[in-house]
């Protein structure tokens, strides 16, 4: 109602721009129109850039309470281009941060330069053995990527050199090293590989290609690895060998020898072969950096006479010592924290890992659109969703591309002469009710009097003689006519004059369509429009009257009427005989589409004419092309580009007839069905047909080659878009569609769209004969949609397919099936809690995106566990690093003891909270030594485990002792320089980022405190039975078969040398 408000105000206004630009003339050549309109391209591009882009990015922060979003193809372009730039740099950060943080764990620039170029180089081997079709986006990610999975074959390779000290020959340290360091990082390199490989099953070629790029990535780096870190390793041992040299000269020895309280020397109680007196450092002090009493001539009473060659060592190696320590402490105290409630890790774990499946079941939601590029706050994610609020955005479009092009005239016709305007393809007005109960009652309205057809003297009929009333009328149907020709002439005699004689007609020509359309609602209806002939007043009663005058008048049956504005009512009517056909919500129609009104005299501005059912905005529309003349392979090799990517359809012949009607049937609006949405088209057929009508040829073309040729000279720009041609003769045409669906829609809902051109194209193709029936169509949409429903449903195949081959290759390298199957257990828990991360606290819908995370960071989550594991399936109880830690333990626990003895001697009444704390770990401690009497027997080795929970603890020790310090510093490396990523501004590495950082702390929790619990509690013996049996019975067959050579060997002969 005026005056009131019925709905809420207005929140948001939207306004398009179109600038209209000519670059070329159609009679130039298609050569010269393509370099005209590339640089056309080129200086819009830049004007909007560097003129529109830095006023429209601004207007936000100008205004105080307004938002301004904006779009453009070029300004979208722009900005993620600029957010690349931002990001690199943030990448680039990253990769400074892990530079730093392994020079600082290496304490070696030329070691530090040469790991990262063995990480680095591993890209470009890579990219040239891999035949891939072209550069992607995920392969610039790689070498992120490759840092964040690689790092620790860096740290494993130089732990395993540090605990390698035990040797003094170079090269046998090196060998070991090698031995050790290359089968564990083997082993984890291949597992992973082998899981990136997995990707070649899947059904997307890109995925295909970064599968197998990256799988590749990792196995390089392992063979640089091997190829460049030992040299690297000798050189960094050389340089730091010259330094203690050059060290040791300088520094006197003045350390006295170790002398017991009589003042003669002693002989430490631990003493044996001369490779376990240079056994590793932990021996000599313990993890804490205390020295170790009784070994080394360090006096029992805890007194250290040999602290003073400490000062051999330069301050280099003092910080690596001091770091490689208090790494051990840590693991050591993991060790012994876990050893104790080991079942209760265990029982946490599983139901840790029942919450993440609990979570995922419980909160999954499947999002199959368009993975978003920015943040929801970015302008393009807030623009693109208010935009979508608003309906009907081509009808602000001024260049709307015309296929039709028709001319609007005003109506109601005000034309003096009552003769209707040339040139009128449709009449148009603004819409307004009136009071009509049905269509059988409606209104007149009159113009204002015309004088000799020039002077307008208003609704006065003065000075008249006769007055000619022009009269048009608005009906559902002519059988009105004669009851309201009656009336009508009562209503002509009362506004000129009673006794005047009117002289009319009952013939009346139907006009062109009349379109009413509702201002405020753009409502558009149509209505039959009928030229009611001129009725004539003669007055009798003037005779001083001489002039002739003429008015326009018009009679609307109905609920709806044309704007009266200028108009004077000229009666109301009732039909009370005639059968009418409702004129009113049943004739409401939308107009029909590809119609462009051009402007000129009379016509109707094509801003308020809506040609368009869209309900959507242009930039939103689906774009279908259907192709004649084209064969596209419909497979993809594996990897690489297509030998094949086009050829010439030989049967389509588009100077035949038939073919030539082919291609206009799939034209034809009449033939769209309605689930098509179809709302505008362009399509040469079209305009060929009616330059053929226009000349006055036939369609189809008989002599087709010649009248093309006429045609394509006289709009070159649009042929050279759309069509092929050889030798000046038409091979193949495009067919462009623009449908009413949302462009951005799920890939299910696309897919079931797509059924619907399938069967249409179908059809078309079934009623072709067979110069024209190989039609297919395509769209952006339906590729983008078939990847993402491809990489969805192939999901669970790869994901088994990786764990698969997973479990085969843990298998393979630790040879035992129970510790297969734990890493197995472990690996699934990963996978599962980073798909709870993303669901539930992440708050992600799994898209393509998360399951390509999914399926990458399954093959990494492998790598962790698999250290640990190898490490435990190689020790031996006849292991002499077994023996030195062992040894290390035992001298750690008695020191323990020693000290919580000597202070209740001192205190034994009131002990501080601090030897509570020590007395509580030397309970703790096991091996025989429950409470040492006095500190020299604590110099008593006992000997290596003897029960089999003594072997687990112990090998499960040294397994974490072994990689531990690499899986930390990996750990640490990955999360510093992921988070990084956590400030980037495209959306995806945002996600990377945080994916990372989840799936690190992951493996990180498993593989030092669920994979150690595991172990402790039911971790397979060093020669289970399963593996026992199989190896005695084939000793035995052996013999069987070799009785001779059995009889000669030894009976300690290995069965493998």
């Amino acid at each position: 109602k005026r005056g009131t408000l019925e709905t809420a105000p207005p929140m948001a206004l939207r306004s398009k721009f179109s600038f209209p630009i000519v670059y070329g003339d159609a009679r130039w050549p298609g050569a010269q129109l393509s370099v005209a309109l590339r640089k056309t391209e080129e200086e819009y591009s830049q004007f909007i850039l560097e003129q529109v882009y830095p006023i429209v990015s601004t207007a936000s922060e100008r205004m105080q309470y307004i938002d301004v979003f904006y779009a453009s193809s070029e300004m979208n372009v722009h900005e993620v281009l600029m957010a690349m730039e931002t990001d690199i740099l943030w990448a680039l950060g990253s990769i400074g941060f892990v530079t730093l943080y392994m020079g600082y764990h290496i304490r070696s620039v030329p070691f530090t330069a040469g790991a990262f170029f063995t990480i680095f180089a591993s890209v470009p081997v890579a990219f040239v053995l891999v035949p891939m079709a072209k550069t992607t986006f995920a392969s610039l990610m790689s070498l992120f990527l490759i840092t964040v999975i690689d790092i620790d074959i860096i740290f494993v390779f130089n732990d395993f050199w540090k605990q390698s000290a035990r040797w003094e020959e170079v090269d046998i340290r090196l060998a070991w090293t090698i031995v050790r360091a290359g089968r564990s990082c083997l082993a984890t390199s291949l597992t992973t590989s082998v899981s990136f490989f997995a990707n070649l099953l899947s059904a997307l070629q890109p995925l295909r290609e970064f599968g197998l790029f990256m799988g590749l990535c990792v196995t390089n780096v392992f063979v640089l690895a091997l190829m460049l870190l030992p040299p690297l390793i000798v050189l960094r041992e050389r340089k730091e060998s010259r330094r203690r040299e050059a060290a040791k000269a300088k520094t006197p020895d003045t350390t006295p020898k170790a002398l017991p309280a009589g003042g003669q020397e002693v002989t430490p109680a631990l003493s044996g072969k001369a490779d376990e007196e240079s056994a590793l450092e932990p021996l000599k002090y313990s993890i804490d950096g205390a020295p170790i009493e009784g070994v080394d001539g360090v006096h029992t009473d805890g007194v250290d006479v040999q602290g003073q060659k400490l000062h051999e060592r330069d301050r280099r190696s003092r910080v690596e010592k001091s770091t490689a320590t208090c790494t051990n402490v840590i693991l050591y105290r993991l060790v012994d924290c876990i050893s104790t409630c080991p079942c209760f890790i265990i029982l946490v774990s599983i139901i840790c890992v029942g919450l993440f499946f609990f979570g995922i079941v419980k909160g999954i939601t499947i999002d199959a659109g368009m993975p978003d590029i920015f943040q929801p706050g970015h302008n393009q994610i807030r623009g693109k969703a208010l935009l979508g609020k608003f309906r009907n955005l081509a009808d602000l479009s001024l260049e709307s591309p015309p296929d039709l092009n028709i001319s609007a005239c005003s109506a109601p016709i005000a034309a003096a002469n009552g003769k209707r305007p040339t040139g009128c393809d449709l009449f148009w007005c603004d819409m307004e009710p009136q009071e009509a109960d049905s269509d059988r009652q409606g209104t007149c309205w009159r113009g204002p009097t015309l004088v000799g057809s020039l002077t307008n003297i208003g609704f006065s009929i003065d000075g008249c003689k006769t007055v000619h009333v022009h009269t048009q009328l608005v009906a559902g149907n002519t059988s009105i006519v004669p009851e309201w020709s009656e009336q009508w002439t009562q209503a002509i005699r009362s506004f000129t004059t009673p006794a005047a004689r009117v002289v009319g007609s009952t013939t009346t020509t139907k006009l062109e369509p009349l379109v009413m359309e509702d201002w405020e609602s753009g409502r558009v209806m149509e209505a039959t429009y009928y030229q009611a002939g001129t009725f004539t007043s003669t007055r009798v009663d003037s005779p001083t009257s001489t002039n002739r005058c003429d008015m326009a008048a018009v009679c609307y049956f109905g609920p709806k009427r044309c704007s009266t504005r200028g108009w004077q009512a000229a009666g109301r009517f009732n039909i009370t005989t005639a059968t009418m056909r409702r004129l009113g919500d049943e004739a409401e129609q939308k107009m029909p589409h590809n119609r462009h009104v051009d402007d000129g005299l009379d016509a109707v501005s094509p801003r308020r004419l809506i040609m368009y059912g869209a309900s959507l905005p242009e930039n939103q529309q689906i774009n279908v092309a259907v192709i004649f003349g084209l064969w596209a392979p419909t497979t993809s090799p594996l990897v690489g580009a297509r030998e094949l990517t086009w050829t010439w359809d030989s049967k389509f012949e588009p100077d035949n007839p038939w073919a030539q009607r082919a291609m206009a049937a799939m034209c034809t609006p009449e033939l769209f069905p309605e689930k098509l949405w179809v709302v505008r088209k362009k399509c040469f057929i079209d305009d060929f047909q009616f330059m053929l009508d226009k000349s006055g040829l036939r369609f189809p073309s008989r002599s087709f080659d010649d009248d093309f040729q006429t045609w394509f000279r006289g709009d070159a720009t649009f042929a050279t878009q759309n069509l092929w041609m050889v030798d000046g003769k038409l091979r193949a045409a495009k067919l462009d569609f623009w449908a009413d669906f949302k462009r951005d829609s799920g890939a299910g809902r696309a897919l079931e769209y797509k059924e619907h051109w399938d069967a249409f194209v179908a059809e078309r193709n079934a009623a072709a004969t067979w110069t024209g029936n190989n039609a297919w169509h395509t769209s952006e949409v339906w590729v983008r949609s078939e990847a993402q429903d491809s990489i969805i449903s192939s999901t669970t195949n790869t994901i088994l397919t990786e764990l698969v081959l997973g479990f085969g290759g843990i298998l393979a390298f630790t040879g035992d099936p129970v510790l297969a199957l734990i890493v197995l257990a472990l690996i699934i828990g990963n996978v599962g809690g980073l798909a709870c991360f993303m669901v539930q606290v992440a708050g992600w819908a799994i898209g393509p995106i998360e399951i390509i995370f999914l399926v990458v960071f399954l093959g990494y989550s492998v790598t962790f566990g698999l250290h640990m594991a190898l490490n435990y399936s190689q020790v031996q109880p006849d292991d002499p690093q077994l023996v030195d830690v062992e040894r290390w333990v035992q001298h750690r626990k008695a020191n323990l003891a020693a000290r919580l003895s000597k202070r209740r001697q001192k205190t034994p009444a009131d002990m501080p909270c601090d030897d509570a704390a020590l007395e509580r770990e030397v309970v703790q401690a096991e091996g025989g030594l429950k409470r040492m009497s006095s500190p020299a027997s604590s110099t008593v080795f006992v000997g290596p485990p003897r029960t089999a929970k003594e072997m687990r603890k112990a090998r499960t020790r040294l397994a974490v002792l072994r990689v531990g310090g690499a899986i930390f510093s990996s750990t640490v490396s990955t999360i510093g320089s992921s988070t990084f990523l956590l400030f980037c501004t495209l959306n995806i590495f945002i996600r990377l980022g945080l994916v990372i950082i989840a799936v690190v702390i992951l493996s990180l929790v498993s593989t030092l405190i669920v994979l150690p619990a595991v172990l402790l509690l039911i971790g397979p013996k060093p020669n289970p039975c399963y593996k026992r049996i199989p190896a005695e019975l084939f000793e035995k067959l052996r013999r069987r078969v070799r009785p001779s050579t059995s009889a000669t060997e030894s009976k300690d002969t290995p069965l493998l040398m």
